[in-house]
């Protein structure tokens, strides 16, 4: 709904300029209450009270897939695409 609704109105009150800060606490501040308080509570009603543990939840947090590709996006921050890739993501 971020997407729809709030990001819209960031343009609005804010202009271009503000997008980049909300998209980047939305994505954020919605992956860390999934991955964290969302895995936990999954595991609980599975009845998997070992996948509850703070190391639990860090270990699924590892293997989460939008986890790694946030890992590997920031590891390849600053590394120049070739052009029909870069044109491609910039339109996007």
């Amino acid at each position: 709904n971020t997407a729809f609704v709030g990001l819209p109105m960031v343009q609005a009150l804010e202009g271009s300029a503000g997008l980049p800060a909300a998209m980047a606490l939305d994505q954020l501040g919605t992956w860390l209450v999934l991955a964290t308080g969302g895995s936990a509570v999954a595991a609980w009603m599975a009845g998997d009270a070992g996948a509850t543990s703070v190391n639990g939840v860090l270990r699924r947090m590892a293997g989460y897939p939008p986890f790694l590709a946030l890992l590997g996006a920031l590891a390849l921050r600053g590394v120049p695409l070739p052009e029909p890739v870069d044109g491609l993501l910039r339109q996007l």
